[in-house]
């Protein structure tokens, strides 16, 4: 499983809105794992390959500042890389290289 994420574009430049979208989800119990490590965010959309056998889950938060939202996407237990709005990744560990940068 691997995850991508992005800020949303608003007029207001306070406003720290995350995109969440989770790919490679293949069954039940990854799926709970997901959903228990996405607690607080609000599911948007879903999807499904069939030839796969792989769940996209696509998720939004709100976050009252970006120190919160990189506090959060630190811990997150997946891989996940954060886009910037050219769709280029930034470079922050996140996830699972944030927690093997640790070490």
């Amino acid at each position: 499983m691997h995850a991508a994420a992005w800020r949303l574009r608003t007029e207001n430049k306070t406003e720290f809105t995350y995109t969440l979208q989770v790919e490679s989800v293949k069954g039940i119990r990854a799926k709970n794992k997901v959903l228990k490590a996405v607690q607080g965010w609000r599911k948007i959309a879903e999807g499904y390959n069939k030839k796969r056998k792989e769940e996209i889950l696509i998720f939004i938060r709100e976050f009252d500042t970006m120190e919160e939202w990189i506090k959060w996407a630190k811990k997150f237990p997946f891989a996940l890389k954060e886009f910037n709005r050219n769709n280029r990744p930034k470079p922050i560990k996140l996830g699972i290289e944030a927690k093997e940068a640790m070490y």
